[in-house]
């Protein structure tokens, strides 16, 4: 089955509440058309370059990520940033990014039911946001 990327957008949105977001968290789509046919769900932890490779050799037409592509302010996307050059490869695909970053999804336990949007990942237990951790050496 065939959903337009504003149909999975708007189902993860009502699953995950982006308005239970942190105020400095970023969730919600970054790029993609939202008219555009999304068949294939790739799910990752960070949107870097090397996810956005393996979303597009997946063939996914969205990659939804835990963690933000971009956090702060952002005056440009121009490929020659790392940034930049994820965004330009997801959007030169056709693959759309979704951050559902930390707080909604942290929040509540999550389950996978089945749904339209075919996704293999496994059921998180734990209900709480996990606190960051120092690392002990750079």
């Amino acid at each position: 089955m065939t959903l337009a990327l504003a149909d999975v957008v708007a189902e993860l949105e009502r699953r995950y509440d982006p308005r239970s977001a942190e105020p400095w968290d970023a969730v919600g789509l970054v790029c993609g058309d939202p008219d555009a046919p999304v068949e294939r769900v790739h799910l990752a932890v960070d949107p870097v370059l090397a996810v956005a490779d393996e979303a597009i050799a997946a063939g996914a037409q969205l990659l939804v990520t835990h963690h933000p592509l971009f956090l702060g302010g952002t005056t440009s996307v121009a490929a020659t940033t790392a940034k930049g050059r994820v965004v330009h490869r997801l959007v030169s695909a056709g693959v759309g990014l979704m951050s559902r970053t930390r707080t909604p999804t942290s929040r509540r336990p999550v389950s996978v039911t089945p749904s339209p949007v075919r996704s293999d990942c496994a059921t998180s237990r734990r209900s709480n946001p996990v606190p960051p951790k120092r690392p002990t050496s750079w």
